[in-house]
């Protein structure tokens, strides 16, 4: 991300934190780790640039608008968010200006659900941190879609993605210790099991889900550490579009069989399609063809992404590469 992009997107998001979340000017310094004084001049800077206005909005691109409804006419969707971005080569800003977008997007598209289930990754891990807080009680509840796995990387630790979301919600969630993935010579507990089938019932009563989308599988590892290297290389050459919630799917929507030697602890994304929000957050020229395969199986009825990966799905439709859905 260019330095004209981050400072914009700081003024933006304390501008938001002050002006909608009406924070203080000091409780704004200690969340951006910056001085009280810094924090006014950065408010001046906002209005100057036309950030603060009747409204407070991110920075606007006049051609975002556009491509953000046409995507969604293409593809069939709900609603597109597009955020703005300088350059895809770096995959951390990508995840920043998504959840910048997104943290901003939830706190408006979650009202009136009552049961939402969260999914993994980075980007989700990095919009739990951005979210701003609910002052009044919520009857939300919150569940993960999905196992944890490792021991040192926090965007796999799912309880604690849904114990952000249920703490800056005032709201409450579930949490099931289990990993995502055991081998089958490892049965689970009978507690487990009874913590497996109390979250199953949960996801029968899913109002909305947030989650991720990643690439095709790459034959130099994969995130998930339960899973041998044998089925790392598997998956490289398996002709897989994609994964959601660790499951990764071909075009036609076949998914890679895991169950042959796991156990798999994920929401069935076939059944993605029932649920009434489907909240996806994607971005990243490498994901293009995922994204667009997600949405032709029905896997999300909203996408959040940046400008750049929006305007790449755009063109596929523009130069006759895809269908319109």
């Amino acid at each position: 991300m260019s330095k004209r992009s981050q400072q914009l997107m700081l003024l933006y998001s304390i501008a938001h934190s002050y002006y909608i979340d009406k924070l203080s000017q000091n409780q704004i310094a200690e969340k951006e780790n910056i001085s009280r004084s810094q924090i006014s001049r950065l408010l001046d800077r906002a209005e100057k640039i036309g950030i603060v206005t009747i409204n407070i909005a991110l920075p606007n691109d006049p051609n975002l608008t556009e491509i953000a409804e046409s995507i969604q006419d293409l593809l069939g969707l709900r609603e597109v968010i597009v955020a703005p971005i300088d350059t895809t080569d770096d995959t951390d800003a990508v995840d920043e200006v998504i959840s910048v977008a997104a943290s901003r997007f939830l706190s408006t598209a979650l009202k009136g659900t009552k049961t939402v289930g969260l999914g993994w990754g980075n980007t989700m891990y990095q919009v739990s941190l951005r979210l701003s807080y609910r002052r009044l009680a919520s009857e939300r509840f919150y569940v993960p879609l999905v196992g944890m796995s490792g021991t040192s990387n926090p965007c796999l630790q799912i309880n604690n993605i849904v114990d952000r979301f249920a703490e800056r919600h005032h709201s409450r969630g579930y949490f099931v210790n289990i990993p995502a993935f055991r081998e089958l010579n490892e049965p689970f507990s009978e507690v487990e099991e009874q913590r497996i089938a109390t979250l199953q019932q949960y996801w029968a009563n899913l109002d909305a889900a947030v989650f991720g989308l990643g690439g095709p599988p790459l034959s130099g590892g994969m995130f998930v550490e339960e899973i041998s290297d044998t089925h790392v290389t598997k998956l490289a050459s398996s002709g897989m579009t994609g994964d959601v919630l660790s499951n990764f799917f071909r075009e036609d929507g076949s998914i890679y069989p895991f169950e042959k030697d796991y156990r798999h602890l994920a929401f069935d994304i076939h059944k993605l399609p029932k649920i009434r929000k489907t909240i996806c957050l994607a971005g990243g020229l490498e994901k293009v063809q995922s994204i667009l395969a997600a949405a032709r199986l029905g896997y999300f009825n909203t996408l959040v992404t940046d400008s750049i990966t929006a305007k790449a799905i755009y063109d596929e439709f523009r130069d006759g590469r895809v269908r319109v859905l």
